[in-house]
């Protein structure tokens, strides 16, 4: 299996300050909830099947899971997802300009079939 390079590897965690802090805070909601719990890693690794060394690099914010992981995990800790993957209170979420762009199309392209073509 190939190996990301560094350049990849780094867009895939997240290179976006704001996806940092993000997957920083899900760490720590994940660690906090396993401690409130008082399960070590290895513990909620059995219940959840994902390996401790996955856990510890989610926990310092280097993990990117999927959401069948993080569902796993709340399925093991007795939580729903959200608590550990909800948005800071208050944060407005944007799209970028190429969902905009994409969206546009899209609905342009749907007009444009039903012979409303917007302009």
């Amino acid at each position: 299996m190939a190996r990301l390079d560094e350049k990849q590897a780094k867009h895939r965690r997240g290179a976006d300050p704001a996806e940092e802090e993000y997957l920083a805070r899900v760490g720590e909601r994940l660690r906090n909830n396993r401690a409130r719990q008082g399960m070590s890693r290895k513990v909620l690794s059995l219940a959840s099947g994902v390996s401790e060394r996955y856990l510890a690099e989610m926990e310092r914010g280097a993990g990117n899971a999927s959401l069948l992981v993080m569902r796993r995990l709340a399925a093991a800790l007795g939580i729903r997802v959200s608590e550990l993957t909800a948005e800071a209170p208050g944060r407005r979420v944007r799209r970028s300009r190429e969902a905009w762009g994409a969206w546009i199309h899209r609905r342009d392209a749907e007009g444009a079939e039903k012979g409303k073509v917007k302009t």
